[in-house]
């Protein structure tokens, strides 16, 4: 009986038992031998529990080291884009001087084309270091969130308008699916969202349709866009969101870009308490699913 009660004590948790019994020599000697394990049993419980609190405090001091550190690396990235963006701004300036003093003329075609390219190369420098410092800023926790209430459609309508040129350049076009409603979130923070997928979208379609959809589930704002163009393989899906990953790096000499705008994306994404998720579109393409919660009290 007392045996009993010692095991069931030990099985609540409940440490410093022990059996007191004596009896016989093989009974004895159980009684040895299972206070002896429990004495061990005891034992490596104290030294997990020291090892748990070796290992979280080591944790805690990490992570902080991590913040500490990705706090210096956004102000150094704010510095140096600083120091970088001065010297592209002027450029950018003589370029459109430029521009205004090339002649209209047959013979000067060949110079005008060299201008425009010279022109977009600038303004991807500017893009790419605006993204950088924009991924810095996340990482380091240094992007307020400011909510607002917001007309679900015009946003929509604002953000497919706003990749028109896109839309046009690869002969693409865009269908909207969804209704009006009102949506407590930050305005911004979405039109940047919206903008990088359907820009992506645009890029790798060719000849093909865009489409955005958008509804409202129970607390959350459901939005999906998907495109017909030339899809991410399904090997691919759970690295794409990865900070300058790129399936082939030939696409950015084809398409543009440097492995930014995703991982962006999913950072926005997750400081509106969001999630997001891609998919293989079921004739072509791929298909991106945001979830966002109503950040309505």
């Amino acid at each position: 009986m007392e045996m009993a009660m010692v095991l069931n004590k030990v099985s609540l948790g409940e440490r410093g038992n022990r059996v007191h019994f004596s009896g016989v020599s093989e009974i004895n000697n159980m009684r040895i031998t299972l206070n002896e394990m429990l004495a061990n049993i005891e034992l490596t419980e104290t030294e997990l529990e020291k090892s748990v609190e070796e290992r979280t405090s080591a944790l805690k001091i990490a992570l902080e080291s991590s913040k500490t550190a990705n706090v210096y690396k956004a102000q150094i990235m704010s510095m140096v884009s600083h120091e970088m963006k001065t010297p592209l701004h002027a450029i950018g300036g003589y370029l459109q001087l430029l521009a205004e003093r090339l002649p209209d003329d047959p013979a000067y075609r060949e110079n005008r084309a060299l201008h425009a390219k010279a022109l977009v190369r600038v303004n991807d420098l500017n893009n790419l270091i605006d993204n950088i410092l924009l991924h810095a800023q996340l990482e380091a926790d240094r992007y307020e969130v400011a909510l607002t209430s917001i007309a679900i459609a015009p946003l929509m309508n604002a953000c497919a308008e706003n990749v028109a040129p896109l839309l046009n350049r690869n002969r693409n076009r865009i269908q909207l699916i969804g209704s009006d409603a009102m949506f407590v979130s930050d305005s911004e923070v979405l039109r940047h969202i919206l903008n990088n997928l359907l820009s992506n979208a645009c890029k790798f379609t060719v000849d093909g349709v865009i489409t955005l959809t958008w509804r409202l589930s129970q607390a959350f704002l459901i939005i999906e866009v998907a495109d017909t163009g030339c899809g991410i393989p399904a090997e691919f899906c759970d690295q794409i969101f990865d900070p300058w990953w790129q399936i082939d790096m030939s696409l950015s000499r084809r398409y543009g870009g440097h492995g930014l705008g995703l991982a962006i994306t999913k950072q926005f994404v997750q400081r509106l308490n969001g999630d997001i998720s891609v998919e293989p579109n079921l004739v072509s393409g791929t298909i991106f699913t945001i979830r966002i919660p109503n950040s309505k009290s």
